[in-house]
C-alpha cells in the first residue's frame, strides 16, 4: 500500500515515518510538512493513503481533504480529538490521536486494506434498497430516495416513504446507488438528479430542502444534468 505523510511537526512526521517502515505491507513514497507540498506532489504521482494532520498553518488538514481525489483514503493522525466529527464528515478511515501506538496503526491499516477489498456493487442492475428500520427490512426504490446526508458514522436517507438512519458511509452508499441517477454535492449531500426541482446560488432545491453544492462538484453536477443552454 502506497502511502503519503503530510504533517508540519517535524518529530510527529517521522513518528509516524518510522510506524510505515515497522509495517511489512506499507510503503511511504513522500512525507511533507505541508498540505500544499503533499497536493502538488499527488498532481503526478498517486497512492492508496494519505496520513494527514489537522492542525498546520496555510492549508489545514481539512482544507487538504476538500481537494483530495475522492478515491484516495485518508487516515488522520492528530493531537487533538475535537476534529473528529468534521474528519469523518470526509469519510475518513480511521481517526488516530498522537502519540501514534504501533498497534493502533496496523489496526487503521486494517481498515483501509478492509475499505479497499470491499465488492463493489454494480447498482446498475439493482433499482432497490432494503433498509433496515426497527425489527425489519424496508424495501425503497432508488427513485423513491430524494437525498442522502451525513451523519458522522451514519447516513440519513431522505425518501418518499420517510427518514431513515443507517450505520454507513457516504463512500458505501456511492457504491450502492446508480451513479447516472445519483449525484454527490457536497462532503454531506448525495442527491437524486431526477428530483431536483431547481439549482441557483450553489444550491439545488429539492422540495422543501436547500442543499449546498461544493465547489469541487459543481462541474460533475452540471455534467450529469440534462441542461439546455
Amino acid at each position: 500500500m502506497k502511502c503519503i505523510i503530510v504533517d508540519d511537526d517535524d518529530v510527529s512526521r517521522i513518528s509516524i515515518e518510522k510506524c510505515v517502515e515497522r509495517h511489512p505491507e506499507m510503503d511511504c513514497i513522500g512525507s511533507f510538512s505541508s498540505g500544499k507540498d503533499g497536493l502538488n506532489f499527488l498532481k503526478d504521482a498517486s497512492c492508496d493513503l494519505v496520513l494527514l494532520d489537522i492542525e498546520m498553518p496555510n492549508m489545514t488538514g481539512l482544507e487538504f481533504m476538500s481537494l483530495l481525489h475522492k478515491k484516495t483514503h485518508v487516515i488522520v493522525v492528530s493531537s487533538k480529538s475535537e476534529y473528529a466529527l468534521d474528519a469523518y464528515n470526509f469519510d475518513v478511515a480511521d481517526y488516530l490521536t498522537k502519540p501514534i501506538e504501533f498497534d493502533r496503526f496496523c489496526k487503521a491499516i486494517t481498515k483501509v486494506k478492509n475499505i479497499q477489498t470491499e465488492v463493489t456493487i454494480d447498482s446498475s442492475s439493482f433499482d432497490n434498497l432494503f433498509i433496515k428500520s426497527d425489527s425489519k427490512y424496508v424495501k425503497i426504490t432508488l427513485d423513491d430516495i430524494q437525498y442522502i446526508e451525513a451523519l458522522s458514522d451514519y447516513v440519513s436517507i431522505f425518501s418518499d416513504k420517510g427518514r431513515f438512519v443507517v450505520l454507513g458511509t457516504m463512500k458505501s452508499m456511492e457504491t450502492k446507488l446508480d451513479r447516472k441517477k445519483f449525484v454527490r454535492i457536497h462532503r454531506s449531500y448525495i442527491v437524486n438528479i431526477n428530483r431536483i426541482t431547481s439549482i441557483q446560488d450553489g444550491y439545488v432545491l429539492i422540495g422543501d430542502s436547500k442543499l449546498p453544492i461544493s465547489r469541487g462538484s459543481k462541474e460533475n453536477l452540471m455534467n450529469k444534468i440534462n441542461l439546455l443552454n
